[in-house]
């Protein structure tokens, strides 16, 4: 990949925890015992909520604002037998495949894998997958199998919460990439301009604001 220093992008932050590669805000808050708002809403992070935009795309180096925990108090009785339970934060998983003539790949069965645990499924008919995942997973296999068989046709291994933040080379690289329009050592204008002929732009291959806005809508999160 061409690298172009007008779209390298440098940490922002100013917090106690340092992100790593495959962390997001909801993993981060589900490691510290918060909900991933919390976080986000802080006055100490409002310089990551501004320069990131979107919580589920952080930049390795970036600095997040985590508190120490917070105790909390319930009234019991001593001489009766309690349950507490801590409110589930799932994630959703989503996304979207579509063939070489971008129709969605609708009804493909599937087998999702997170740590050992099977997911069972098949695309709607827009050609998505949405399951709740907790929020500290950060690999998947994902297998498509023959209806009947049930043999393997095609499988992917995910990298979940991996996706740098757009304004990032290696954040449009990433997302060209899943698009089907970059391969690896390719050229990133080329694949820009690529990306905007497709979709009626100016082919400068340039990020200029409405690619952006189309890119991260074509591609996700």
């Amino acid at each position: 990949m061409a690298r172009d220093p007008k779209l390298t992008v440098a940490p922002v932050g100013k917090g106690n925890h340092i992100v790593e590669a495959g962390e997001c805000l909801a993993s981060i808050a589900h490691a510290h015992g918060f909900f991933w708002e919390t976080l986000w809403d802080l006055p100490e992070n409002e310089e990551l909520r501004r320069e990131r935009e979107d919580p589920n795309m952080l930049l390795p180096g970036d600095r997040v604002m985590v508190p120490p925990p917070r105790a909390k108090s319930a009234d019991a009785p001593v001489d009766r037998r309690h349950r507490f339970r801590r409110r589930g934060v799932p994630e959703k998983l989503r996304l979207r495949f579509l063939d070489a003539d971008q129709q969605p790949r609708a009804g493909l069965v599937y087998k999702l894998d997170l740590a050992g645990k099977v997911q069972d499924g098949a695309l709607d008919d827009d050609g998505y997958l949405e399951v709740w995942i907790p929020p500290q997973e950060v690999r998947a296999r994902l297998a498509f199998l023959h209806p009947e068989t049930e043999q393997t046709i095609d499988y992917y291994e995910l990298d979940i919460g991996h996706l740098p933040p757009i304004d990032s080379g290696e954040g449009i690289a990433a997302r060209l990439a899943n698009l089907g329009l970059l391969s690896p050592g390719g050229d990133l204008h080329a694949a820009i301009a690529d990306f905007q002929r497709e979709h009626q732009l100016d082919p400068s291959g340039s990020l200029d604001a409405p690619t952006r806005a189309k890119l991260r809508e074509a591609a996700g999160s």
